[in-house]
């Protein structure tokens, strides 16, 4: 057997070929090359949204401040205000470390659904807050906790979850866009 020449070597695919999907169809195809690229794009539109919600989040709560202040006719304290605008990154750590036995188990599909229902519970529970009542505080607070639990468990599976349902040749650059989203 003879030694390649650079050329030789250059022109060799890196990886072999993927196998063809036997089923006869693409959609029956587990393959995820054989996804249509428009489904491909939907699904990354949607994961990379929970990006973008924990950054709208984080600014929409800074400037909340005021209208927090003012729902409360100004009572609540310095520490109770940073307490309102940080209980989603509070929720978000304390998820962060959940999600290290969590994830797992639950896989991306499942940690994402779930995510997204600890989003919608979250804001429900903030939305559903009477108006300045000794509770308000405490809902929202919870609420916002809730709402960070479900930003760790999306951010911690969506970037994966979309690289894996990308074409095999654009996995890197499907999954580097969701982190800008959150800033």
């Amino acid at each position: 057997s003879a030694v390649p020449n650079e050329e030789q070597l250059l022109a060799r695919p890196l990886m072999p070929p993927e196998p063809r999907c036997s089923y006869g169809t693409a959609s029956a195809c587990p393959d995820s090359s054989k996804r249509p690229l428009w489904f491909v794009y939907l699904a990354f539109c949607f994961l990379a949204l929970a990006g973008f919600l924990f950054g709208y989040d984080i600014g929409g709560a800074s400037g909340a401040v005021t209208s927090i202040n003012h729902q409360f006719n100004s009572t609540l304290s310095a520490y109770e205000t940073s307490l309102l605008t940080s209980a989603s990154l509070i929720g978000a750590t304390g998820g962060s470390v959940a999600v290290i036995w969590l994830g797992e188990p639950l896989g991306r599909r499942r940690e994402l659904l779930a995510g997204a229902g600890l989003y919608l519970l979250g804001s429900s529970v903030s939305v559903a807050a009477p108006s300045a009542t000794p509770s308000t505080f405490a809902m929202i607070a919870t609420g916002r906790i809730v709402f960070g639990l479900g930003i760790a468990l999306c951010m911690n599976a969506a970037p994966t979850y979309i690289a894996e349902m990308a074409p095999p040749v654009s996995r890197t650059h499907a999954s580097t866009p969701v982190r800008p989203t959150r800033c």
